[in-house]
């Protein structure tokens, strides 16, 4: 599991479902001394979890870099695995200060906690590749959206709402389900928000407020 990375990386042992057509990556190492990889093909693949009570679930990695045949493990990006609304509650409980870490990837709508282990200060989960039989007839879930990553339009964002709004009739709920869902689904990046009167608004202002020209 990898929280610095912005898109998931799988390697040997994985089983590619397809590649995406026309999609690929520019992909650069965290030493500015090695030069990019280009031309990374973006694929969904699929992995086997082996359930401690013998049951065998298909995890789906969608929009994810096809590393096959470069690497041996796989790297997990965290935070796109939380973009489809799958908790990673990845804090080790031996230094969790609050004592309330499940350390696990929990799927509520499945009913399914994965238990995330730890070598030494990496966190990572065991799968294989899955056969034939298994893909077609385990239960399959999707840990990453199917949607096209686009890690930088959303989480580089702040949202919030402005005081003032709280005071007039038309609030805007961020928590709302389906307003959450609409812009994380349409990247709507909501820079500031503040009630004026009518006129007021020039568009110098609001260049600068969604910065645009």
């Amino acid at each position: 599991m990898d929280s610095h990375a912005d898109i998931t990386c799988v390697g040997a042992h994985t089983h590619i479902i397809e590649h995406i057509p026309g999609q690929t990556c520019v992909v650069h190492p965290f030493d500015d001394s090695y030069e990019p990889m280009k031309n990374v093909r973006v694929c969904s693949a699929a992995f086997v979890y082996d359930k401690s009570d013998g049951e065998t679930i298909i995890l789906r990695i969608n929009q994810c870099l096809d590393y096959s045949e470069a690497m041996n493990h796989s790297l997990l990006c965290t935070n796109q695995v939380r973009s489809n609304g799958i908790i990673v509650d990845d804090t080790p409980q031996m230094i969790d200060v609050l004592s309330k870490s499940q350390q696990a990837i929990i799927i509520s709508n499945h009913d399914l906690s994965i238990t995330i282990k730890t070598k030494g200060p990496v966190p990572f989960i065991p799968v294989r590749r899955p056969t034939e039989n298994e893909l077609k007839y385990c239960e399959c879930i999707n840990l990453t959206s199917e949607e096209r990553r686009e890690p930088y339009l959303f989480l580089s964002s702040n949202i919030f709402i402005n005081s003032s709004l709280a005071e007039s009739r038309s609030t805007l709920d961020l928590t709302s389900s389906w307003l959450m869902h609409d812009i994380l689904h349409n990247m709507y990046a909501i820079k500031s928000m503040r009630y004026i009167k009518k006129g007021e608004m020039q568009p110098d202002e609001l260049s600068k407020l969604w910065n645009i020209n």
